[in-house]
């Protein structure tokens, strides 16, 4: 179930601009609330130290070339990082927020 939620998650980085755009953001994962809640809660101990986050980590998981990996960089920042925090690319913590989940059958 990971695999999927992992690339569910990592689709979403593609659906709309964020931070920018966060609020059009729609997740619908279908697992159980305590099941969403438990991957990024693994997600987030797995993914401490990583520069990127859990977006790095579910990357990493899924084998996402570097291509496809700056192709969600730019989609979200298609000008050059005008901070530090804008080079890090960890939208997680939207996608997490953004998750609907319903109960598989």
């Amino acid at each position: 179930m990971s695999e999927t939620l992992d690339q569910i998650v990592w689709d979403a980085h593609f659906q709309v601009q964020l931070p920018e755009q966060k609020a059009a953001l729609q997740i619908i994962a279908p697992v159980s609330l305590k099941i969403w809640q438990d991957y990024w809660r693994v997600a987030r101990q797995e993914s401490r130290g990583w520069w990127h986050g859990a977006t790095g980590l579910i990357a990493k998981r899924l084998n996402v070339t570097h291509d496809e990996w700056n192709r969600m960089v730019r989609f979200h920042n298609p000008g050059t990082a005008t901070t530090f925090g804008d080079a890090s690319h960890d939208y997680s913590y939207l996608i997490e927020a953004a998750g609907i989940t319903i109960s598989a059958i």
